[in-house]
């Protein structure tokens, strides 16, 4: 599931809404690989997928990579979930 609106709400609403969502937060550290834990720089909705991309910092500078929120779930062990926490 993508979030859903069944009325007239504001930006702020959505905005709070899509935060509740999210699994990851921007500046969490997150494990990928073998590496040192690395930080979300960012992340922004997917309208058609339903869910967030997160932008995660590389091991170099200017390194940094896209990754969606199944796939980065699954790196870090965590269980989907059906609906907003």
């Amino acid at each position: 599931g993508a979030l859903v609106c069944w009325c007239n709400v504001t930006q702020q609403e959505v905005v709070a809404a899509m935060n509740a969502w999210a699994q990851f937060k921007v500046g969490q550290a997150v494990h990928i690989g073998a590496f040192s834990p690395r930080h979300i720089r960012g992340r922004k909705w997917d309208f058609r997928r339903g869910l967030f991309l997160y932008i995660i910092e590389g091991n170099r500078e200017g390194r940094e990579e896209w990754m969606d929120e199944e796939g980065l779930g699954k790196l870090q062990g965590v269980k989907q979930i059906a609906s907003p926490r």
